[in-house]
């Protein structure tokens, strides 16, 4: 859970998958949006391969977000 004080005009928080690793994954958002986006994942120096990542935008000060692995 993350919990922002202060004021803010957008908050995002991003959480980046392995290649292949969100398929068997599930999560439940609560006082965000979320959507998937297509990104890159380096794991080592000079290779790229392509990934995806979990974006959640903050709807209020206090984000929970739920992750469940089959």
């Amino acid at each position: 859970m993350d919990v922002l004080e202060g004021h803010f005009c957008e908050a995002e928080a991003q959480f980046l998958f392995a290649p292949g690793g969100e398929t068997a994954l599930r999560w439940q958002v609560e006082g965000g949006a979320a959507r998937m986006e297509e990104t890159v994942w380096c794991p080592r120096f000079g290779e790229s391969q392509p990934a995806r990542k979990l974006v959640v935008r903050f709807l209020q000060p206090r984000c929970a977000v739920t992750f469940h692995w089959d």
